[in-house]
This record gives C-alpha cells, sequence and structure tokens, in this order.
C-alpha cells in the first residue's frame, strides 16, 4: 500500500519525530502492576473547608511551647486552681500575724477548778491563794484574766505609784502598775469595787453598787449605773493640791463616805455654810468660776480648806456618810 491523500479538512495523526541528541523526554506516567500503592495527590478542597494547621520551624533562638506529656500511672498531679463563678465565696486562709502583734485574750475558766463565787479580792491584800493573782510588790507586773461568777468582789491596785486605768466593766482592760492593758475582766464577769493606788488614777464602774476608792493622788471617779460609793480613807486621799475629781455623781442616791476618815483622823466633820474656826468644818458650794460642787474641809480650824472633793454634778450634805448636819441643815 500506498498511502491515499486525504480530503482537505481531514485531521492528520501526529507522528512523533525523533529528538536531537540530548533533548529531554518528557516523563510519561505508566501504568502499575496491580497492588502497588498510589501516592496521595492534595487535592484542592471546596471553598470554606478548614484547612489542617501545620507545624512549621521555627527560627534558631525561639521559645519552644511547653507540651504537657503524659505522665506515667500514679504520678501526682498538680492542683491547677479554677476561676470561680461571680459572687462565689471565697474561703478564709489565716494568714500568720507579724511578730509581735497582741493577740485577743480569750475568757477561760482557771485550769482545775470552776470560776470563783466567794468574795474574793485580787491584786493587793488578794485572799484568791493564787501567786498570778496575789500582789504583793510596787515592782510585781500582773498579767491576769478575772473570771468571777458571783460574791462581792474587788479589784485592790493600791500598792502601786504609777498613774493607772481601772475598769470595771465587762470584757474591759485595765492598766495597771505601769502595764497597758495587762488586766481583763471576763465578758459576764462582775467586780463590784476597786482600789486605786498613789498615782493620778482614773476608776470606772459599771451598772453594780460599786464602792471606788482613789487613794492618793488627784483621781477621776466614774460610778455608772447603780447606787454608788465613793470612798476616801484618809484625808491625804484628795487634798486641795491634788482634789478628786466625781464625773456622775448621783445625788439622792449615790454617796461620799468620809467615815473612815473622820474616825482615823479624830475629828468631827459638821456642815456648815461657811468656816467657823473650828477643826472639821465641812462646807458644800458651787463654784460658778469652774463650773465645780465643792465638798471642802478645814481639818485644823485655821480657815483654810485641806481636803477637797470637786464633782460635775451637785452635792447635797445627806450625800455624806460620816457628816455631822444639824436638823434644817447647818450645825
Amino acid at each position: 500500500g500506498v498511502d491515499k491523500p486525504k480530503p482537505e479538512g481531514t485531521k492528520q495523526p501526529v507522528v512523533d519525530q525523533p529528538k536531537p541528541e540530548g533533548t529531554k523526554q518528557p516523563v510519561v506516567d505508566q501504568p502499575k502492576p496491580a497492588g502497588t500503592k498510589q501516592p496521595v495527590v492534595d487535592q484542592p478542597k471546596p471553598a470554606g473547608t478548614k484547612q489542617p494547621v501545620v507545624d512549621q520551624p521555627k527560627p534558631a533562638g525561639t521559645k519552644q511551647p511547653v507540651v504537657d506529656q503524659p505522665k506515667p500511672a500514679g504520678t501526682k498531679q498538680p492542683v491547677v486552681e479554677q476561676p470561680k463563678p461571680e459572687g462565689t465565696k471565697q474561703p478564709v486562709v489565716d494568714q500568720p500575724k507579724p511578730e509581735g502583734t497582741k493577740q485577743p485574750v480569750v475568757d477561760r475558766p482557771r485550769p482545775g477548778g470552776d470560776p470563783r463565787t466567794d468574795d474574793t479580792t485580787y491584786g493587793f491584800n488578794s485572799n484568791t491563794g493564787k501567786r498570778e493573782t496575789t500582789l504583793t510588790s510596787a515592782s510585781d507586773k500582773p498579767e491576769f484574766n478575772i473570771w468571777d461568777e458571783r460574791g462581792n468582789d474587788t479589784f485592790d491596785f493600791s500598792g502601786f505609784k504609777q498613774d493607772q486605768i481601772i475598769n470595771l466593766r465587762g470584757g474591759a482592760f485595765s492598766s495597771v502598775g505601769g502595764m497597758r492593758e495587762n488586766v481583763r475582766i471576763g465578758e459576764k464577769t462582775v467586780i463590784e469595787n476597786a482600789v486605786g493606788g498613789h498615782g493620778n488614777d482614773r476608776i470606772i464602774g459599771n451598772s453594780a453598787d460599786n464602792v471606788l476608792t482613789g487613794g492618793a493622788g488627784a483621781d477621776t471617779l466614774v460610778g455608772g449605773g447603780g447606787w454608788n460609793t465613793f470612798k476616801f480613807n484618809a484625808f491625804s486621799d484628795s487634798t486641795r493640791a491634788n482634789a478628786d475629781l466625781l464625773l456622775d455623781f448621783n445625788t439622792g442616791q449615790d454617796k461620799i463616805d468620809l467615815s473612815q476618815m473622820a474616825l482615823d483622823g479624830k475629828v468631827s466633820l459638821n456642815f456648815v455654810d461657811n468656816y467657823t474656826g473650828k477643826a472639821g468644818d465641812t462646807i458644800i458650794k458651787f463654784n460658778p468660776l469652774s463650773g465645780r460642787y465643792l465638798l471642802a474641809i478645814d481639818l485644823d480650824g485655821d480657815g483654810k480648806t485641806d481636803f477637797l472633793i470637786k464633782s460635775t454634778r451637785m452635792i447635797s450634805p445627806e450625800d455624806v456618810i460620816g457628816l455631822n448636819i444639824k436638823d434644817g441643815g447647818y450645825l
């Protein structure tokens, strides 16, 4: 056979012409034998398909994230504090206190027994039989907490020379013997009486019927509620130079007791309008310049005041124990 010419427009077959030597031949994908694993070709994904994140190599020196590796069985896992929902009450953690922080005194019964129920004196002239509540020297450093249920009880700090604060209110601290807040009364404990020392003391009563004795020095006495007695045992307890001040005296209810002072001083106290030149003359007047009521006594008959008590409230002759009063008011 001879190749016949094709009509015009007929498509001619492509004949593979030989290539010059050195020409790179195209790679023709040859069929693979059955069972041969085909390479995975990354096909284009439809629009919106999420692409996998490929971990790209980091530049040298880049800090790598810490990956939490699985722990061997039995390894204790750290506790991670999870955030609490808003408004969740957080537990209160007791933080350590700085060294030297003063801790509150807790009112507890004394070890080895019940609280005292008899008439008890704490401090000087104590009848407790306990070393911690018994004072014998002006150099003693008392520190105690009183828990007492019944009886008529007394704080006696008469042996100290420092200015003191003696507070008989339940739960209150007293500062005595040159120390600060070193004696405390239990919340439900009632101490009826107090005796101050030689300094300028402040003595505060409670709602009971108190007997308050300031002692020497210019003392300030506060009775509080109840029917109170302010007791003076010596003429030196309240002099003209160092007079005691009564802050809440209630005439007709409270009393000023001078009986022991008059007995020991062997002098009769007589209520008069003005000094007459007799020892024991006693005057009670209001001083408009100071705004104070005054109880003044001439002890030796020289017409001058030797003993003096001041009060922010009225004092009547009938309020004074140990004072002689004539029918009608004056002797």
